[in-house]
């Protein structure tokens, strides 16, 4: 598995991912109202978190204390957690980023 390897990839592509459609979206840090990340590892998460300090760590949202790694169904959870707790509001900018099979890789920005 090369578990340091996968950690690395995990970690820069997020960080990748996220500013790159960050800048697509024309928006920056302060505008992002939430980070929904894949929940597959806390200290990935946690990293990517330290590394982008254009987005408060606080707009990062987490669940896997709570659940674990959920696989895929992940994010949805997480945004429908953060939607019914009242956390976005129409127009809201929300930046999901995720890692999986394959070392493959994706985030978006959509507005609420």
């Amino acid at each position: 598995m090369q578990g340091q390897e996968t950690y690395k990839f995990a970690v820069t592509s997020m960080v990748r991912d996220v500013r790159q459609v960050m800048e697509e979206a024309g928006i920056t840090g302060e505008q992002v109202k939430a980070v929904i990340p894949h929940q597959a590892n806390y200290r990935i998460i946690n990293e990517a978190r330290r590394r982008l300090p254009e987005i408060a760590p606080e707009k990062f949202l987490i669940n896997i204390d709570r659940y674990g790694n959920t696989s895929s169904a992940s994010e949805p959870i997480l945004l429908d957690e953060a939607n019914r707790q009242g956390l976005l509001q129409p127009g809201d900018y929300v930046v999901l980023t995720a890692f999986g099979g394959g070392l493959s890789t994706a985030a978006c920005v959509i507005r609420w």
